[in-house]
């Protein structure tokens, strides 16, 4: 993964296409690892009597031994409703992460780029004693392949992504994979969090990539007394002081959107002064400047509308910025869904609510009939079917702004239901209200 750095510092370099795709491989082979968490194909090396266990296996392509931690039955304290919300985004947690460190020093994470939500660039260190533990028995902390296990006294380079509702819904996984070294000699570790039957209890599994001979059976005496040490780690580690601050930050940092009732054609866009296209007059928008509106077309490569790329050109018409993300963990959302910075999106929210309900008036003059695009705020996201995909590392889209100091507030919001859309497109979370503009 050096090359990933070096694509972020050099973008015009040829290679830096395929060094993308080769990077995003290798994170899509970490997820796919969680399916090999739950069967039975693992070597207990020790066990508490909760039903925590401490296992081994070989790695799925033999170049690798897989350690896992797997905790039962943690409890947390003020826990949120389900486990996809108990691990904090990746950038939630660097960003809040030198006020954390005052009541938890042994984490420290910094954020160097936000690829899209959940998927960040961090430079992280964590010092525990339980992974300087691991860190002792299994890691190498010399020679051509090291191997840390989490312990890094010094901030290290490395990529993270977070999803929810994976590897099944009410659950959520992080992976983290280092940058500094090679692609080869990259150390990664996945965690993954999924709800137990007592209420407020969760089971976590954390599980290390360590090379093919990563296994050291001489320590066999002192894996119970190491398993008990990781579990009173785990605990302390879900409930740190003002993590649950952070949980409902995290919860609410983003805003879904999702575009509808645009069956008829794409939704249209404020005229600009020198557009030559055919022009919709809508004479109720003509004190506020919104008079005219012309029909938007698409550049996307696929021909589809994009509704990321549409809210773009609207905002730009009016003068609006704000931050649009088409991916959600590092899966490209479905076309007609994008994401926002929340706090952004209460900024512009009412002018541009006000702007759409003149655009439907004018899609209603051009095509008749009683329906028109709406926006549809608080959406559950969904994923396209395929993860190989390369809008979820791309750039975020955003419009330079000049912010309207003064607009009339929306008078009008209506309830709505849930969008329903192809069965294909799994719905990551189950949400009940929502509000059109």
């Amino acid at each position: 993964l050096h090359s990933l750095l070096v694509q972020l510092k050099n973008p015009s370099r040829q290679e830096t296409h395929h060094d993308m795709l080769a990077a995003k491989e290798r994170m899509e082979d970490h997820f796919r690892l969680v399916k090999l968490f739950f069967d039975k194909n693992w070597h207990v090396a020790a066990q508490r009597p909760d039903g925590s266990s401490m296992a081994h296996r070989p790695g799925p392509k033999g170049s690798s031994h897989l350690l896992k931690f797997d905790f039962r039955n943690v409890f947390v304290e003020d826990a949120p409703n389900g486990a996809a919300n108990l691990l904090l985004l990746p950038e939630v947690r660097g960003f809040s992460s030198e006020s954390a460190e005052c009541f938890f020093p042994c984490l420290s994470t910094r954020v160097v780029e936000v690829y899209g939500p959940g998927d960040v660039l961090v430079k992280q260190s964590w010092t525990a004693p339980v992974h300087l533990m691991v860190c002792i028995f299994f890691g190498q902390l010399s020679g051509p392949k090291k191997v840390h296990c989490l312990y890094h006294k010094t901030p290290m380079l490395a990529w993270q992504q977070l999803r929810q509702n994976f590897p099944k819904p009410n659950a959520c996984t992080l992976v983290h994979q280092d940058v500094e070294e090679s692609s080869d000699e990259a150390e990664a570790y996945i965690v993954t969090v999924c709800p137990e039957a007592e209420p407020n209890h969760f089971r976590a599994v954390l599980v290390f990539q360590l090379p093919e001979d990563g296994w050291n059976s001489w320590g066999d005496s002192f894996f119970a007394s190491m398993l008990d040490e990781a579990y009173k780690g785990a605990c302390s580690h879900f409930n740190r002081p003002i993590i649950g601050d952070l949980r409902q930050i995290s919860a609410d940092y983003y805003l879904f959107l999702s575009l509808r009732n645009f069956n008829r054609g794409c939704p249209l866009l404020p005229a600009s002064s020198a557009s030559l296209d055919p022009v919709v007059t809508v004479s109720a928008g003509e004190e506020l400047g919104m008079a005219r509106w012309q029909e938007f077309q698409t550049r996307s490569a696929d021909g589809k509308l994009h509704l990321a790329e549409y809210l773009q050109f609207f905002l730009e018409r009016l003068d609006l910025s704000l931050t649009i993300y088409e991916s959600w963990g590092g899966q490209a959302l479905v076309p007609y869904q994008c994401v926002v910075l929340r706090k952004e999106w209460e900024e512009v929210r009412s002018l541009v609510c006000l702007a759409l309900r003149f655009q439907k008036a004018a899609y209603r003059r051009l095509h008749g009939g009683t329906t028109a695009p709406s926006l549809v705020e608080d959406v559950a996201p969904r994923v396209t079917e395929s993860v190989e995909t390369e809008g979820a590392m791309r750039n975020p889209l955003s419009c330079r702004v000049v912010i309207r100091k003064t607009f009339l507030e929306l008078q009008e919001e209506v309830q709505d239901k849930v969008l329903k859309r192809n069965k294909s497109e799994p719905t990551l979370e189950p949400k009940t209200i929502e509000v059109a503009c």
